[in-house]
């Protein structure tokens, strides 16, 4: 019965503590594997996704020329 009512009190204990804050939205071109042994991987990462944006954004312009032309 002991561990049963120190079980409670601990759950009550923590289902009232005040939560923990949550980290700042990371920018679009912020990478966060800044600072760790995988930063070059980051950058890669991120300017495979740079360069995979303004692929997709000229196929939809070329796609538009098409359409406008029809």
């Amino acid at each position: 019965m002991r561990q049963l009512m120190f079980f409670l009190l601990v759950a009550v204990l923590a289902a009232c503590s005040e939560p923990t804050p949550s980290a700042p939205p990371a920018e679009a071109n912020d990478n966060p594997l800044q600072g760790t042994v995988l930063q070059d991987q980051g950058e890669a990462l991120r300017r495979a996704k740079e360069v995979e944006d303004a692929i997709n954004n000229a196929d939809q312009e070329r796609r538009d020329q098409i359409d406008a032309a029809e």
